[in-house]
């Protein structure tokens, strides 16, 4: 039953005045604001939010202009009256940019009001009563839970009549609409299951859970991928994934006793996921806390507390995620997690409410609206949006759109050491199967059924490597089987296995078709343009290619190519632009004549790039401006790149790029469409073992990711693919993008020495980047590592060290916050403002862009008698005022001057500026807000002047070190540990263990500059912080490190480093390092001197850098 309630307007009146409220009805809204022309981004505050407590707010919806320091504008008056008179807590809150009207429910009704107006247009009670309501999109349907009883009322939000009904019989109690308008969410307080309805029928088709308890509030992300919730008995929160229906994690608040329940039934009664989906914030009653979770991360890690003056039981965010809004009133700036104002009403007094949202006007009519529900991105809609109707406004900036999706692993056999393999219907039953070199895997006909091992031949091994270097599916007989073509370093053969059909029992017959020398892999192309896949091997000496000449006996030709493309890396692809496909190489690449087979390749030695370029070598145009570019990854060490062409007067020119650092081995790259949206995307896995430990972060996890390109920013997004703490899918020698489950997407499958890998692309959006975060209780213990389960077990092997130091940086990340994503890695934009002649090197003061809306001064020292590729160093400086003039030899202390000194020993030396030193003025609270530390800041700067020495013609890019003194020596750890580029480092005063830093008093690290949330959330204690400097110098582990530790350093006691040095020492020796040979790598010396960088010890570190990086 409906009921129209109309509400005595001197009853009301009288009310509030008895409640002390003063009325303030005069004011409009643009008494506040200067602009009434422009927008004007109003709070609305329905009052009483908080039960029935008219102490918060009085009665009424509250008016505060965001834009002029969250000033009260106005009080509207509303109903919402019981029959005596007296205010009814207000339930929910919602409105309508599109029908401009704003919606609240009490314990008993929904009344409607005219945003232009103010006017109450209607108020309607339900049966079984209203709770917290959510509205459609388009305005148009409202979602009305009854008062914790079986169901849900379907309203029409324009006359409130009742659509349809639901009954999830789960105590019915909060709502949340989709951002497409798509699915709405249904929670109700007796249930541990979430009902999801359907829309466009208003029927409930999917659920989520259960949980570990009854779900309370909740909200959910952009994509509708995942689910945050409340639950009984829990300070924190869980995690559903909406797709498929399952709980992922619990997290619980740390550091917090979770106490009593005070005023609602649960101790976090509170809970919102910010605009840009970095920052969880949920709510804690018994401690008046409001606690923030980095959400970058899966699960979330806790980053911050913030206190609140009342107990806080609902949370949510203006529309730009300036600020957070929790119930107890306070207005909480994001980026400094601090209290910016406090809502007050017009008498002065506090104002709180757990239903609040922001309403946009423009010329006096509303244009957007916020919700009260803290949902990702996605949650503001306009009236253009509504309506499908453009903006008028200017042009539109680019727009990120998340394109994630999630993959599943899928074992195919664990114990297979092949390198390659491919996708082929071998028993013609309508599925691909998977074959190596050695079997063919029979695709079973249900999903999680095990794959049956077929036979294919004996795969001969050499020096313990399977022959099976690639898996090329193609016809070589014209019998309408693919067979397989396998290119090979060990065998320095070409040869090919026959497919003898889905009824032959026998083994597949191998035949030879080249030895042409040592390959590292293959791949087909159709080099000649005929229309048939010809043989493009990497030949490490001699480079060829190999045509299939017709005829009763298949046989090959081989056709030369120019000797300049021996080596590591091979690609193949149109890069002039004649329609002809080229062949592109380490040092340049060869323009394909007409005639192919017979005419002379030109090549052109445009480029270099790195010793172990990938295979293969990728052309494309990746940033849509008509000419092919280079995409190609070092894979036997770190980091994916790409050479962007460029045409100017003198012809053409590459300008080399990086994409991501942050790990190695991708070998194998593919290009193909993951996300079905008509463009090619970027995949990349890491190689295992190519070296057996040899390269750089082998040990590491093994990890997979696609990428798109961002040509607003020219730069990568990286979405993950695969990420193993104990096993991932290693994407070997031959990896393949195949739609292997025929479900129209394209799904990956790899083979390496680790396994064989099915990656099934499912669809959905992926949770989150990150594995799970592990908590050491002593990270002074560099000796155990956790497993995925938290049972901890000693450290034994390189690869238990590679995954303790995986657990590390994750740690370093929880204080100093993220470090960020390949898509902030603009271009560098190098200027160069001035150069000078130092005598035997040239000083050049340049600067170069780190991220956008930045620039990074520095000198930049280039010896003269440099001939060729040679080592480099970056030079980082202590606290001084000068900064970068210190190590350049321009000022300061001459014992510091380390950039000139090792300049004029062959170095070439970057010295860029620490933010807010010498020529670099930087405010971490306004420019820096995206960090969370200085310290993170500086890394990232420090890894794109990586970068740029990376992209000097004068810098081998595998002997790049980094020195510092103080702040320089810590900021060379830290760099060091996050960038595996750096092969060496040397700290001079730049540590000590946290326990040692002034008896335990971590003050001296909280400054902007270094890491607030030393302060902030972990108290100064060292006991709290997640990491400590043993961690630091194991993450670095086995590269090398020189410490210059005086014994009379005041600022980093002698003592605590001995014991990180004594510490880390068995790490190197987990790795194998000889620690016993004249340039070991690791050496610690302890000068009798105070806080300086001492002459013997300085020319002792130099010649122990030439070592280390010759």
């Amino acid at each position: 039953m409906i009921s129209v309630r109309r509400v005595s307007f001197r009853l009301y009146l009288a009310v509030l005045l008895a409640s002390g409220v003063q009325l303030s009805c005069s004011l409009t809204r643009s008494a506040v604001g200067e602009d009434p022309p422009g927008e004007q981004h109003l709070l609305y505050v329905a009052s009483p939010g908080i039960r029935n407590y008219l102490e918060y707010g009085g009665h009424g919806l509250l008016v505060f202009d965001i834009d002029h320091d969250h000033r009260f504008v106005r009080r509207i008056p509303i109903g919402g009256l019981n029959d005596q008179g007296v205010p009814i807590n207000i339930k929910g809150v919602c409105a309508s940019a599109a029908t401009g009207r704003i919606y609240l429910t009490t314990l008993s009704t929904m009344m409607c009001l005219d945003l232009i107006t103010d006017e109450l247009l209607w108020e309607k009670s339900y049966e079984g009563g209203c709770d917290r309501m959510a509205i459609s999109p388009d305005g148009k349907v409202i979602y009305l839970p009854s008062l914790e009883k079986d169901h849900w009322h379907v309203v029409d939000a324009i006359t409130g009549d009742v659509i349809t009904r639901l009954d999830p019989r789960s105590g019915a109690h909060n709502t949340v609409y989709g951002p497409d308008g798509k699915w709405a969410y249904l929670a109700g307080l007796r249930s541990p299951v979430l009902s999801i309805s359907d829309t466009s029928s208003h029927t409930i088709t999917r659920t989520c859970g259960p949980f570990s308890n009854s779900i309370r509030p909740f909200t959910i992300n952009g994509d509708q991928s995942l689910v945050f919730v409340c639950i009984n008995d829990c300070l924190g929160f869980e995690i559903g994934d909406l797709k498929t229906g399952k709980m992922l994690h619990r997290v619980d608040v740390k550091g917090f006793e979770q106490g009593p329940v005070k005023r609602h039934g649960c101790p976090s009664h509170g809970i919102g996921l910010s605009p840009d989906e970095n920052e969880l914030w949920v709510t804690d009653g018994h401690n008046s806390q409001m606690h923030v979770f980095d959400a970058t991360v899966m699960p979330p890690q806790q980053v911050a507390s913030i206190a609140v003056r009342d107990q806080p039981g609902w949370v949510t965010f203006s529309i730009d995620g300036r600020y957070a809004y929790p119930s107890s009133g306070e207005v909480i700036e994001r980026s400094s997690r601090k209290i910016a104002a406090l809502l007050t009403d017009e008498e002065g007094r506090a104002v709180g409410s757990e239903k609040m949202l922001q309403i946009d006007f423009a010329g006096g009519r509303p244009v957007r609206t916020g919700n009260q529900f803290g949902i990702g991105s996605g949650i503001a809609v306009s009236v253009e949006q509504a309506f499908s109707v453009p903006s008028s406004t200017g042009p539109a900036s680019p727009q990120s759109r998340d394109s994630s999706l999630s993959f599943q692993q899928h074992v195919i056999d664990g114990e297979s050491t092949m390198h390659s393999c491919a996708a082929i219907d071998i028993n013609r039953d309508g599925r691909l199967d998977v074959v190596t070199g050695g079997a063919w895997y029979e695709r079973p006909a249900t999903a999680g059924a095990a794959w049956k091992k077929h036979p294919v031949r004996d795969v001969e091994q050499i020096r313990g490597r399977f022959d099976d270097y690639s898996c090329l599916p193609v016809d070589v007989n014209g019998d309408g089987l693919l067979d397989l073509v396998s290119v090979n370093y060990r065998s320095e053969s070409i040869y090919w296995v026959q497919n003898p059909g889905p009824d032959s029992l026998t083994a597949w017959q191998k035949h030879d078709v080249a030895k042409p020398g040592a390959m590292e892999t293959g791949r087909l192309a159709d080099v000649d343009g005929d229309g048939t896949l010809d043989i493009l091997p990497n030949g490490v000496k001699s480079p060829a290619w190999f045509s299939l000449v017709p005829g009763p006996e298949p046989r090959w030709a081989q056709h030369a190519l120019p000797e300049e493309l021996a080596g590591h890396g091979i690609g193949f692809g149109d890069l002039n632009g004649d329609g002809r496909g080229d062949v592109v190489g380490r040092f340049g690449w060869a323009e394909a004549p007409e005639d192919r087979r017979n005419d002379r390749w030109q090549f052109h030695p445009e480029f270099e790039l790195e010793r172990d370029a990938s295979i293969p070598i990728l052309v494309h145009d990746v940033n849509d401006d008509g000419m092919a570019d280079v995409i190609y990854g070092r894979g036997h060490h770190t980091g994916l790149y790409w050479l962007q062409q460029v045409k100017n007067d003198d012809g053409r020119s590459w300008i080399r790029h990086a994409i991501d650092t942050s790990w190695s081995q991708p070998h194998s790259l593919l290009m193909a469409d993951l996300n079905g949206d008509g463009r090619q995307d970027l995949i990349a896995g890491k190689r295992f073992m190519g070296h057996d430990g040899k390269d750089p972060g082998e040990y590491n996890p093994v990890v997979s990711y696609w990428y798109e390109f961002q040509n607003h920013s020219m730069s990568w997004k990286r979405h993950l693919i695969d990420h193993g703490d104990t096993i991932g899918a290693a994407f070997g020698l031959d990896p393949k993008a195949v739609d292997l489950d025929g479900d129209g997407d394209l799904d990956l499958i790899s083979a390496d020495r680790n396994g064989l890998f099915y990656l099934e692309n499912t669809g959905a959006v992926a949770a989150r980047p990150t594995p799970d975060s592990v908590w050491y209780p002593d990270h002074t213990n560099i000796t155990t590592v956790r497993d995925v389960d938290g049972v901890e077990r000693p450290v034994t092997t390189p690869f238990d060290a590679g995954r303790r130091r995986t657990h590390i940086l994750d740690a370093m990340s929880r204080a100093m916050g993220p470090l960020p994503p390949p898509e902030q890695r603009v271009p560098l934009a190098v200027q160069i403002d001035s150069k000078d002649d130092a005598g035997k090197y040239m000083r050049y003061r340049i600067s170069y862009s780190p991220e956008p809306d930045d620039r990074v001064p520095a000198w930049l020292l280039i010896p003269k008698d440099r001939a060729g590729r040679g080592p480099a160093m970056l030079c980082l400086h202590q606290t001084t005022g000068i900064g970068k003039g210190e190590p350049a030899g321009l000022g300061g202390l001459p014992d510091l001057h380390y950039a000139h000194e090792l300049a004029e020993r062959g170095f070439v030396c970057l010295a860029p500026d620490y933010p807010s030193f010498g020529d670099y003025p930087y405010d971490f609270q306004t420019k820096g807000s995206h960090y969370a530390s200085g310290s993170m800041k500086a890394i990232w700067n420090n890894i794109r002047a990586i970068d740029l020495l990376e992209s000097l013609p004068e810098v081998d890019a595998d002997r790049i070190g980094c020195i510092g003194h103080s702040l320089g020596g810590h900021n060379t750890l830290f760099t060091a540990a996050f960038d595996l580029r750096i092969r060496a480092a040397v700290t001079s005063c730049g540590f000590t263990a946290f326990h040692h830093y002034y008896e335990g008093h971590l003050a001296g690290w909280t400054s902007d500059r270094y890491m607030p949330r030393i302060r902030d959330l972990y108290h100064n204690s060292p006991d709290e912080v997640p990491f400590d400097f043993h961690e630091v110098l194991a993450a670095i582990s086995p590269r090398a490190i020189f410490v210059c530790a005086p014994t009379g350093d005041s600022n980093f006691e002698v003592t605590g480093v001995r014991k990180v040095i004594h510490a880390v020492t068995a790490t190197y020796e987990v790795y194998g390092a000889d620690l016993a040979g004249k340039f070991p790598p690791l050496v610690a010396r302890y000068p009798e001197c105070g806080h300086q960088f001492p002459p013997e010890t300085r020319y002792e570190a130099y010649d122990w850098l030439q070592q280390q990086l010759k």
